[in-house]
């Protein structure tokens, strides 16, 4: 395949892996976990990259506001640790699971 194929294709692939943990439910009650139907906000029946890359927009500054426990606008390491050991005590003993 030629060079100019292959590097916008390369490019897709890894937008798309990289939005995909922001709209896709992982099964631990993370996210939303928005279907096709979700996504194809014009009711095309199809996905276009700005429709799906808007969701991923819109879980990443939801999970922002959710660090952003001030809500001024920035997030600090104290608020970073502090959302860990939030995720870690909610997660507790499910690796025993």
């Amino acid at each position: 395949m030629k060079i100019h194929v292959m590097v916008p294709l390369l490019a897709t692939l890894a937008l798309a892996l990289t939005a995909l943990p922001a709209v896709a439910d992982c099964g631990h009650g993370h996210g939303k976990g928005m279907s096709f139907e979700d996504l194809d906000t014009d009711k095309s029946g199809t996905l276009t990259l700005d429709e799906f890359t808007a969701a991923a927009q819109a879980r990443a500054t939801e999970r922002f506001n959710r660090l952003d426990t001030n809500k001024d606008g920035v997030v600090t390491p104290d608020e970073m640790q502090a959302a860990k050991e939030r995720w870690k005590a909610r997660h507790e003993g499910r690796d025993a699971e």
